[in-house]
């Protein structure tokens, strides 16, 4: 079975995917992808591991081709996209071609060819009025298959999708196997607590209201700190608000390799996500793995792992209730201690191997159905 897997914003999902299927399952596969660089500043964070990701995959003999997109070249990048990759579809001849996020879904789903046609859905339903005529009109009839990394992202697409109901599914997103190790169960937290954000610095991951909650504890006379992992179009703007507010115990620190978010997971006592969406978030479900307590909003896909492991969320925005939530955590241990204990035992089923295990069934069974008829 030739598969052809079409990387996105998701690029760390596909290559962790594509390393498991090839290992395991010695499945032929390639990787393409539409950018090698941002196309702005807002998506600085989602390309931080784009140097090292070819590397990984030449590590394990896996083909990868960049499509030719450069940044702001507006039709005529897309245009190169679309030849380059219908030349790669003919010469390589997939039998399943997987199409991770919006972009690469457009490719996969206009570009004319008899490989089987699988999406991943990363992200919420989509909301510009261009792609709502895309989705219904077209991508909604051309997959075989449509996974929602979350159940309750799965619910959202097939309240909102033309999909048939037996073309949804749910396969979570993988997480990376240094995550599972030395998970530490926390029983309670600190008098000064160390508090995390791990994610680009854009408006949908919410470290305003991080920065807001943060003030709020000092005023009630918690002396907490907050460290922000991460790069992006807000950094300039949040650390002019940190100054011009005088806000004590913010610590940037920038991009950082996976290894260095394992071992600061290890060092908080706090996860904050104040996203005001999301489809899954992949640093909620890692540091739950560590044994990290998550404090979240109970959007889409986030809400799932809160759910499951008896976390504290609140509305986005809403700092009275993050406040609420937090102070749940701060001062009840045997709360604090039960998060941290679900979220090593729930998170254990998310391995590498167990995803790659159900895409392998997922793609097999699609192979088989094709052949059948």
């Amino acid at each position: 079975m030739n598969t052809l897997q079409c990387g996105g914003g998701a690029e760390k999902v596909a290559v962790s995917l594509a390393i498991c299927l090839k290992v395991l399952f010695r499945i032929d596969l390639r990787i393409v992808y539409i950018w090698n660089e941002p196309d702005s500043d807002q998506e600085i964070g989602s390309f931080i591991d784009s140097k090292y990701l070819p590397a990984l995959l030449d590590k394990h003999g896996i083909e990868h081709k960049w499509l030719g997109k450069r940044p702001n070249s507006g039709k005529r990048g897309i245009i190169t996209v679309f030849k380059n990759l219908r030349d790669h579809i003919r010469d390589y001849k997939p039998h399943i071609v997987h199409s991770h996020c919006f972009h690469p879904d457009f490719f996969n789903a206009l570009l004319p060819h008899k490989a089987l046609r699988v999406r991943t859905l990363h992200n919420q339903i989509y909301a510009m009025k261009g792609e709502k005529l895309l989705e219904y009109g077209i991508f909604a009839h051309r997959f075989r298959a449509n996974v929602a990394v979350a159940s309750s992202l799965k619910e959202l697409w097939e309240g909102k999708t033309l999909a048939p109901a037996s073309r949804m599914f749910f396969i979570s997103n993988p997480i990376g196997r240094c995550f599972f190790e030395e998970a530490r169960l926390r029983h309670s937290c600190p008098r000064v607590p160390r508090l995390g954000l791990v994610g680009r610095m854009v408006k949908q991951k919410g470290h305003i209201y991080a920065l807001e909650f943060l003030e709020r504890l000092h005023e009630q006379g918690v002396p907490s700190h907050l460290y922000l992992a991460g790069g992006g179009n807000l950094e300039k703007s949040l650390r002019n608000y940190v100054r011009e507010r005088g806000i004590r115990g913010v610590h940037f620190l920038g991009p950082l390799s996976e290894q260095e978010v394992f071992e600061l997971y290890h060092k908080l006592d706090i996860l904050l996500v104040p996203s005001l969406w999301e489809g899954f978030n992949l640093t909620a479900y890692e540091a739950a793995a560590t044994g990290l307590p998550v404090l979240g909003t109970d959007v889409v896909g986030l809400k799932d792992l809160l759910q499951e492991t008896d976390g504290n969320s609140f509305p986005p925005q809403d700092i009275e209730a993050m406040c609420e939530a937090f102070w749940n955590l701060y001062k009840n241990s045997k709360t604090y201690q039960t998060q941290s204990q679900k979220g090593i035992q729930y998170t254990q089923k998310l391995t590498e191997k167990n995803i790659a295990q159900d895409y392998h069934r997922l793609y097999q069974n699609l192979y088989s159905s094709v052949n059948r008829t």
